[in-house]
């Protein structure tokens, strides 16, 4: 069933349980105010795309290659003490959730240092949101090494080109 007409069915048996609930008077279904929450619900559905492109974030800490309802390819950057260390995840699943695209996985991973050190083996956390028009991405990762430790959450944000 469709979002709409079931906020358009909610809003039907509250107007008929209590006419006046709302405060807009005996007719609720001529609300203002039901009608913005209504409008902005079919504005949300109408404006939401399908994510595609590449994501690219501040430089050297994320790029993302989207495509066919999966990530492609995620590059992600990270500081390891003095040096910087980079990971690369490829087909993360994205779900519409919530009126949302999202992705989240968790996985292991190769992990390169800029000091060309011996590379390792990491688990990563990466899961984010594209907005509703599919412009920007932003969400969180962790990476965790025998080298450096954890990360922590990291936030992060990335537009498309």
């Amino acid at each position: 069933m469709n979002r709409t007409f079931l906020a358009i069915a909610a809003a039907a048996v509250v107007a008929t349980a209590a006419p006046g609930a709302a405060g807009a008077g005996p007719n609720e279904l001529d609300s203002p105010r039901l009608a913005q929450g209504l409008s902005s619900t079919v504005a949300t559905d109408a404006r939401l795309r399908r994510p595609s492109g590449i994501y690219i974030g501040r430089p050297g800490r994320l790029e993302m290659a989207v495509d066919a309802g999966s990530i492609q390819l995620a590059a992600i950057g990270f500081k390891c003490g003095d040096v910087t260390g980079r990971t690369v995840l490829n087909d993360v699943p994205i779900k519409r959730i919530r009126g949302r695209y999202r992705f989240s996985i968790r996985a292991h991973g190769g992990v390169t240092y800029s000091d060309e050190e011996s590379p390792d083996n990491a688990a990563i956390r990466f899961s984010g949101r594209f907005t509703p028009t599919a412009r920007r991405a932003l969400g969180t990762f962790r990476v965790r090494t025998p080298r450096c430790g954890g990360t922590g959450p990291v936030e992060w944000s990335a537009r498309r080109q």
